[in-house]
């Protein structure tokens, strides 16, 4: 399981007291986020057309994913089939 980069962040600062146990009444932070969801339409279609090339076709798509994220700073964070979540953290607007 990946909880990705921000996730990353909350585990790591709910489970340093270094005593093995996960503290989840550490009080947390808001941080805003831009999502977006992009999907394969016709994903079954393509899958029984290329049969065994599906994989090379979704990571062909997913590596374009991955270069759009990092090129504006984003993140991409999960796929699920034929949807993949890229996230954007917003910078802190809060005075």
């Amino acid at each position: 399981m990946s909880f990705g980069q921000l996730g990353a962040i909350v585990i790591k600062e709910n489970s340093s007291q270094g005593d093995g146990n996960f503290e989840i009444m550490i009080p947390g932070h808001r941080i805003n986020v831009i999502f977006m969801v992009c999907r394969v339409n016709r994903y079954v279609e393509y899958a029984e057309v290329l049969k065994t090339h599906i994989t090379e076709f979704l990571n062909k798509i997913v590596g374009i994913l991955h270069e759009c994220a990092a090129r504006w700073d984003g993140s991409a964070n999960k796929s699920e089939g034929d949807k993949y979540l890229i996230t954007w953290k917003l910078p802190n607007t809060e005075n």
